[in-house]
């Protein structure tokens, strides 16, 4: 597959990294020549440098024979121009295009602008920070579309009933609750895993669940009163989206959110009904005292820039807030994320890549979510014809999360398999090459 990507900045960039390591064929065009140097020396991916709106720079990247457009730059206008531009220079089956406002997401608009699916990922984040939130301790939550199943993790810290337990023993003894353990990060690290592996203190376990109920008992934690009170820090697209839904779902009696910028405090604070907008640096400690940051149960530190997120939560926890979220757009702070204040980890990366994936997944692949820490990918793969005539060794090296028939998860042989069922599988570094080719 041959992928267009108009835009350079974290998204796009995100994007590129994803597919080109999949082994697919990826250009990405940007006016920025610093931010396509920098993707040059990471990645094995085309460079253009121009406007994407350009018909002679869209052409030059290539146009004719791309599979996929993806126009994320951070002007919408710009994103719906591109699409339109590329569907009179060529025939592209699919074409994707990022908005941050709703105001263009229509129907009759999209058809308008030939955009086949538009995306906002900055919802998506929004959306996995309320059900991460939800979940008492939770350090990531994502539901599963099908066999309502979810994926989650959380904390093992001592007297915790599973501490000591192999994974294998882990599974039998609570099957509700760990359908599947797909990765233990330890002292920052993922480290490798067989069934005797044994749950340490302090390991963050990340699991398939059949539900979303508290697990104190099991990780050793207290019981948490529900959180209320909330500071979110900076004011753009995923702090906006969040305070809404706080307001909207009545889950806070108190919110503040502070962001620097005049003009954008006073629009939020004209949006948003039960929010007290505070204008001025977060980082300033009257503005933290106006903010009542010590009477918090939780905060989002959701600017654009990782640093600030990460001193910001560290303020917090010194002011004894209860949780802590964090947006992360560099994978490399990853290892040392506990030591510097953060409990949940919100990345951009995953989030995007998986909305993206949604659209241009094809075949027996009905649903692909990407997983943190670069744990791999979970698809979601329905059972035909092709799939059952795979050969028994091809199939005994896929990594199955689980079964799922008629809608419920189910303990079944791949010799008992029907077509209708799905397969809920992880392809990560460890994947057999063939395995991959067969699902990207």
């Amino acid at each position: 597959m041959k992928a267009l990507i108009c835009g350079a900045g974290i998204a796009g960039a995100s994007i590129a990294k994803y597919l080109s390591e999949e082994g697919n064929e990826v250009v990405v065009i940007d006016k920025d020549e610093a931010l396509l140097d920098e993707i040059k020396t990471s990645l094995d991916v085309q460079t253009v440098l121009g406007y994407a709106s350009y018909p002679s720079v869209l052409q030059k990247a290539g146009l004719e024979t791309t599979d996929v457009l993806i126009a994320i730059t951070g002007n919408d206008e710009l994103n719906l121009i591109i699409s339109t531009v590329a569907s009179r220079l060529a025939s592209i089956p699919t074409k994707i295009a990022r908005l941050k406002t709703k105001e263009y997401d229509l129907p009759e608009l999209s058809k308008v602008f030939n955009v086949d699916y538009v995306i906002s990922p900055d919802d998506e984040i929004a959306d996995s920070i309320l059900r991460t939130l939800q979940v008492a301790k939770s350090l990531n939550v994502i539901s599963l579309e099908v066999g309502g199943l979810y994926f989650l993790g959380q904390k093992l810290l001592e007297n915790g009933q599973i501490e000591g337990l192999s994974i294998q023993k882990a599974q039998e003894l609570f099957p509700d609750t760990f359908v599947k353990i797909l990765a233990i990060i330890r002292d920052g690290q993922k480290i490798a895993l067989t069934p005797e592996t044994q749950l340490l203190s302090q390991d963050d376990i990340y699991f398939i669940a059949k539900s979303l109920n508290d697990f104190p008992a099991l990780f050793g934690q207290k019981e948490e009163n529900k959180l209320k009170r909330f500071v979110l820090f900076g004011g753009g697209r995923i702090s906006y989206a969040l305070a809404k839904q706080l307001e909207e779902r009545n889950l806070a009696s108190e919110i503040t959110l502070i962001e620097k910028n005049k003009e954008r405090a006073l629009f939020l604070a004209s949006n948003l009904s039960k929010t007290l907008v505070l204008e001025g640096d977060a980082l300033n400690t009257e503005i933290l005292k106006e903010a009542h940051l010590e009477a918090a149960d939780a905060s989002f530190a959701l600017t654009e820039d990782d640093e600030n997120n990460i001193l910001l939560s560290s303020l917090s926890k010194k002011n004894d807030v209860k949780r802590t979220f964090a947006l992360l757009n560099k994978s490399s702070y990853d290892s040392f994320v506990n030591d510097l204040g953060i409990d949940v980890v919100v990345n951009v990366e995953s989030v995007t890549v998986s909305t993206i994936l949604n659209h241009i997944k094809k075949g027996n692949v009905k649903k692909a979510y990407t997983l943190p820490f670069e744990m791999g990918t979970l698809l979601e793969v329905k059972v035909e014809k092709d799939f059952l005539s795979m050969k028994k060794d091809v199939l005994e090296k896929l990594n199955i999360c689980t079964f799922i028939r008629r809608g419920k998860a189910k303990k079944i042989e791949l010799s008992e398999l029907k077509e209708g069922d799905v397969i809920l599988l992880l392809l990560d570094a460890e994947s057999d090459s063939k395995i991959k080719d067969l699902f990207n």
